[in-house]
This record gives structure tokens, C-alpha cells and sequence, in this order.
């Protein structure tokens, strides 16, 4: 069971906050769904469906860390083939495990840095894992989601993240938004010990 106040991360949607239970009548039936604001959008839940299906909470600091240990790790080249790497991305995105999430934003990045780019579908993923595995760093970890990035980029490689020549103006623009909403959400709550 989920309370008002807890925080989760869902699997597309990236970390949220349950604000309260109500309940909704859809087709008629009424049911108890979490109301959980996202930074930029409300998802309903239904009561009783989160085992397992698109959320979890978030992880404790000590759990965390050992994702971000990960990153520390020698990259593991994917494979050359497209639907292999398709099946991996696409597991990983809708198992929420950051361990996991890690291992593969680590390694698209090295792909990356060795072949010259991503495909379409790679480059979507690798930013849409970043963007949960960052937002979850922030809140897990109590600091920004710039400073989250930035230590990401650092950490796989990047190690010019500040001086703009990997996160371009737009991209620093929509992570500082992202850092004003994630203020406006947290309403001064102290992320989770652990």
C-alpha cells in the first residue's frame, strides 16, 4: 500500500509523489486509484495494481548507491544485433531496475562513443532511461537534478557535461525546469533515508 507523501518511480514517467487515494467511477465502476503528480503530469493508479506493473518506490540511498556503482563499471559491449539490443532496452525500461537501467545507460554510451552514434530508437531509450535514473538520483540522493547530470555524464564519460559541450543550451534549459518542478512536487520533503 502506497500513502500520500510517498515517493515512486514509474516505469515511462519517471519519479513521482502519491498525493492522495480516491476513488473514480470509469464505465461505471467505481474504483480507488493513487493520484501521483509527476514533474510534469498527474498519473492515476489503480489501488492494489502497483506490484510489479509500471511503479515502484523509490529506492533507499544504500540501494541506490549500488547502481551508481555500477556506472563505475567497464561498459559491456551490446550486441550487433538490432533486435537483441531492441529486447534488452525495452526490458530493462519496463522493469525499473535501476541496477539494470544503469548497466544499460552505461553501456549505450559506450556504443555510442564507439560506433559514432545511436539508432532512433537507442537514442529515445538512452534518454528516457537517463532522465528516470537522474530524477531518482536526485530525489534518493537529496541534491538537483542538474547536479545528478552532471555526475551521470562525468561518471560514462562525458566529462566535458560542463562546460556545454555535451548538454547544449535547450537540454540545461529543460533540466533546470525539470529541477523547478521537482521542487514545486517535493514541497520541502527530505528525501528517503536508507
Amino acid at each position: 500500500m502506497l500513502t500520500p507523501g510517498d515517493w515512486i518511480v514509474h516505469s515511462f514517467c519517471g519519479v513521482g509523489q502519491v498525493r492522495a487515494t480516491e476513488h473514480k467511477s470509469i464505465g461505471g465502476k467505481e474504483s480507488a486509484y493513487y493520484r501521483i503528480e509527476m514533474l510534469d503530469s498527474t498519473v492515476w493508479q489503480p489501488v492494489g495494481s502497483t506490484e510489479g506493473k509500471n511503479i515502484r518506490e523509490l529506492s533507499k540511498k544504500r540501494e541506490f548507491q549500488q547502481a551508481i556503482d555500477v556506472l563505475n563499471d567497464e561498459p559491456e559491449e551490446m550486441s550487433t544485433n538490432i533486435n537483441t539490443r531492441k529486447g534488452r532496452i525495452s526490458q530493462v525500461l519496463s522493469e525499473n531496475i535501476p541496477v539494470s537501467t544503469a548497466c544499460v545507460v552505461r553501456d549505450l554510451r559506450a556504443r555510442h562513443e564507439h560506433i559514432g552514434n545511436l539508432n532512433q530508437t537507442e537514442t529515445h531509450a538512452y534518454r528516457a532511461l537517463c532522465d528516470r535514473f537522474i530524477q531518482e538520483w536526485a530525489v534518493c540522493m537529496g541534491i538537483t537534478i542538474e547536479k545528478a547530470n552532471i555526475q551521470l555524464q562525468e561518471m560514462i564519460g562525458a566529462v566535458h557535461v560542463q562546460t556545454g559541450d555535451t548538454v547544449g543550451p535547450s537540454e540545461m534549459r529543460r533540466i533546470k525546469e525539470q529541477d523547478r518542478l521537482l521542487e514545486v512536487l517535493s514541497n520541502g520533503r527530505k528525501a528517503r533515508d536508507g
